[in-house]
């Protein structure tokens, strides 16, 4: 995904003839254009793939949408290696 944002970001800058200077995010917000990661996020893709998912019949595949529970390692003392 973060290639393809790239990509986009290069294409952009070519097309607007854009300074060195002048921020990714200025850009899109100037051309009204959303980021790869918006567009996949807030789109209608990821609204339809979680749709699928809940009436797949396999058990794997519907068990994606439960979240995994996080687990931080911590280390026991500062100075363990």
């Amino acid at each position: 995904m973060m290639r393809i944002q790239r990509v986009q970001n290069k294409i952009l800058r070519v097309i607007t003839d854009a300074p060195w200077f002048a921020r990714n995010d200025e850009i899109h917000q100037y051309l009204e254009m959303p980021t790869v990661f918006e567009e996949i996020r807030f789109g209608r893709f990821c609204k339809k793939h979680k749709e699928r998912l809940a009436k797949h019949p396999n058990r794997l595949a519907s068990s994606l949408l439960v979240a995994p529970r996080m687990k931080r390692l911590k280390r026991a003392d500062v100075l363990d290696n």
